[in-house]
C-alpha cells in the first residue's frame, strides 16, 4: 500500500510514524513545502525567551530516523493538486506520486489583519519566523505586538523576559478572550502589568506606518508583529472538490468526502464534544490523537476519533494557565443558561511553607453537566485540566465531580482539591435555584 502525507508538521509527522509502528511493509511518503522536519511551534516563545537553546533542539527528530523508519520525505516540495480519478498528487518539482491512501495534514496560516501597511509587521507562526523576530531583537527595544490571544500573550511573556519594552495591541476588551472569561483573564493582564507589559485593548489600528502605528493614540515601536489567529489551509482540499466550510470536513473516522483521503491536524473540522459543532482544533496533542486515530483506521483497527474538548495549557512568566471546554461567554452565545463557580485556595495545605496559590473557575448548564473550566496557578495546572477533559468527554456532572477521590500530602496539594471545592459551590447553587 502507498500512504502520501501532504505536510511533515505536528499531525503528518505522527501518522508517518503511528502507521509504521503498526504496519511494517507501507510505503508512506511526506511531502513537506519547507526544508524543515518536524519541529515544536508551541517551543517557538521559549527559544526566543532563552529558556530553550539553541534552538534546534525544537527539531524533534533528525534525518536518520526517518531513514531508519523507511519514511520518505520530499522537502522543499508542494502539492499543487489532487487527482481524485487517477489517485494522484501533483507536486511542484514537475514530479506525481501515486497513492491507496492519502492524508491532508496541511495545518494553517495567520490571518492577515486588513490594516492600511500591515506589510510593516511580521506574523509569528513558523520557524522562519522566529528566526526573523530574534534577528531583529538585536536592533530593537520597543517590540509591538497585534493581538492578545494565546501566541500573542505568550510571545509578550518571552519578549519580556529579555528586557524589551512590550506592547500589545488587542482589538477586543481583555486578553485571551478565547480562553479565559473576564475574572480568569484579569488575573494574567494584572502579572503582565507587574512585568511592564503596556497593554491597550479594546482599540482599532488605523494605520501601520513605520516606527509608529495608529489606534486613536500613536504607538512608537521598533520591530511589530501580528498574531491574529490562524486559518485552516484547505486550498488543496477546495480545488480537489472535497467538502469544506472554512476548514476540511470530516466523518468521525477523520475521512473526508473521498473515503481514500483523510484530514487531520488544523485543516480538518472536528466535532466540538460540549456543543457538537464541527470546528478546526489546533492544538498540537489533538493533532497528535487524530494521527493515532487514521493510523488505527488505515491499517484495519477502529479509527474512531471522539472529538475534542480544547484542552490547552501553557505558562507565562511564572504562572500557569489552563482551560478546557468552553467559555461562559460562549455558553451564552449558544442560548444556555450557565451556572459558575469561582475557588480560590493554596496549592498545598496551609500550613506547608509555600505561597503557589490556584484559583478555578468551573461551568456548568442548568441540569449540572461540565461544560468548562479554567486555572490559573503558581503551579503546574496540566493534571487539573486533564482531569477536567475526563469528566467533560465522560459527560460528568458537577455533583459526579464534587464525589471524586483526590489525593492529598501536605508538601504535594492540598486536602480541599480546587475542583472539587468549585462543583460543590456550583451544587449549592443548583440547589438554591431549584427552591
Amino acid at each position: 500500500m502507498n500512504t502520501v502525507i501532504l505536510g511533515g508538521g505536528s499531525a503528518g509527522t505522527s501518522v508517518a510514524f503511528f502507521l509504521r509502528k503498526l504496519d511494517k511493509e507501507m510505503n508512506i511518503t511526506i511531502i513537506e513545502k519547507t526544508k524543515n522536519l518536524e519541529y515544536s511551534p508551541c517551543a517557538m516563545p521559549y527559544v526566543v525567551s532563552g529558556e530553550i537553546a539553541p534552538r534546534e533542539k525544537i527539531f524533534l527528530f533528525d534525518e536518520g530516523y526517518y531513514l531508519d523508519n523507511r519514511i520518505t520525505v520530499r522537502r522543499n516540495t508542494s502539492a499543487l493538486s489532487i487527482e481524485r480519478q487517477q489517485k494522484r498528487v501533483v507536486l511542484s518539482d514537475g514530479c506525481s506520486i501515486q497513492y491507496d491512501k492519502l492524508i491532508i495534514a496541511t495545518g494553517s496560516y495567520p490571518i492577515v489583519p486588513g490594516i492600511k501597511g500591515i506589510e510593516h509587521a511580521i506574523p509569528f507562526r513558523s520557524i522562519a519566523d522566529m528566526d526573523e523576530l530574534i534577528k531583529k531583537m538585536g536592533h530593537s527595544s520597543r517590540i509591538a505586538i497585534i493581538g492578545a490571544g494565546l501566541v500573542g500573550t505568550e510571545l509578550a511573556y518571552a519578549l519580556s523576559m529579555t528586557g524589551k519594552k512590550v506592547v500589545i495591541v488587542e482589538n477586543k476588551e481583555r486578553v485571551l478572550s478565547g480562553m479565559l472569561d473576564s475574572r480568569m483573564s484579569e488575573m494574567v493582564q494584572k502579572d503582565m502589568l507587574e512585568r511592564g507589559v503596556e497593554i491597550n485593548k479594546g482599540v482599532s489600528i488605523s494605520e501601520i506606518l513605520p516606527g509608529r502605528l495608529e489606534c486613536g493614540k500613536t504607538i512608537l515601536y521598533d520591530t511589530l508583529l501580528y498574531c491574529t489567529g490562524f486559518k485552516a489551509n484547505d486550498a488543496l482540499a477546495v480545488d480537489a472538490g472535497l467538502s469544506t466550510n472554512n476548514g476540511i470536513i470530516v466523518d468521525d473516522f477523520l475521512k473526508t468526502s473521498d473515503p481514500d483521503i483523510y484530514a487531520c491536524g488544523d485543516c480538518a473540522l472536528t466535532k466540538n464534544i460540549v456543543t457538537g459543532m464541527s470546528e478546526p482544533c489546533m492544538l498540537g496533542s489533538n493533532a497528535v490523537r487524530q494521527a493515532k486515530a487514521i493510523a488505527r483506521g488505515i491499517t484495519g483497527d477502529d479509527g474512531c476519533f471522539n472529538g475534542h474538548v480544547n484542552a490547552t495549557i501553557t505558562r507565562l512568566g511564572n504562572i500557569y494557565v489552563g482551560s478546557v471546554g468552553i467559555t461562559e461567554e460562549k455558553v451564552l452565545l449558544l442560548g444556555m443558561r450557565p451556572i459558575s463557580a469561582i475557588y480560590s485556595g493554596k496549592v498545598r495545605s496551609e500550613y506547608y511553607p509555600s505561597d503557589e496559590c490556584i484559583t478555578c473557575f468551573l461551568l456548568s448548564d442548568a441540569d449540572g453537566r461540565i461544560l468548562g473550566g479554567q486555572i490559573v496557578s503558581g503551579s503546574n495546572v496540566s493534571g487539573w485540566i486533564s482531569t477536567l477533559s475526563l469528566a467533560i468527554t465522560s459527560r460528568m456532572t458537577v455533583k459526579e465531580l464534587s464525589l471524586l477521590e483526590t489525593c492529598y500530602n501536605p508538601a504535594s496539594a492540598s486536602i480541599n482539591d480546587p475542583l472539587v471545592s468549585a462543583a460543590e459551590i456550583i451544587l449549592s447553587k443548583i440547589a438554591a435555584y431549584s427552591k
